[in-house]
């Protein structure tokens, strides 16, 4: 997998809860716009294309990694939750495979695993 590829999502996975409440602010802000005739039209239509790009972006990304989630077996899902979905402050990686029993090596496996399962959900280059 691309260096890249593998930055993006896991950056992704880290703001997957952002993600999905951004979703629902868009969604309102969208409802918005449509009640508020005042604003210009062009106004209106240009904020609406932007946030409506947002949304599919966003909805994108955030099927992909619960699609992705429910394919991934114990192991994975565990480096999951403690990596990029654990309250602060977050483990370390050194902390995260001694409370999972595993090596780093086999921790970033099955980051690369997690990522690659996302990543072909979302089509992207691996």
């Amino acid at each position: 997998m691309r260096r890249e590829t593998r930055q993006y999502i896991c950056a992704e996975l880290l703001n997957y809860q952002r993600s999905k409440n951004e979703i629902q602010r868009i969604c309102g802000r969208l409802d918005d716009l449509a009640l508020w005739p005042a604003y210009s039209k062009d106004y209106t239509l240009e904020q609406r294309m932007y946030l409506q790009d947002r949304l599919y972006m966003l909805k994108k990304i955030t099927d992909a990694i619960s699609v992705a989630v429910k394919e991934l077996n114990e192991e994975e899902r565990a480096v999951l939750e403690l990596k990029f979905w654990h309250s602060r402050p977050r483990p370390t990686d050194n902390e995260i495979a001694d409370r999972l029993g595993m090596s780093r090596r086999t921790l970033y496996r099955n980051i690369n695993s997690i990522c690659r399962k996302i990543g072909m959900r979302l089509g992207v280059d691996i």
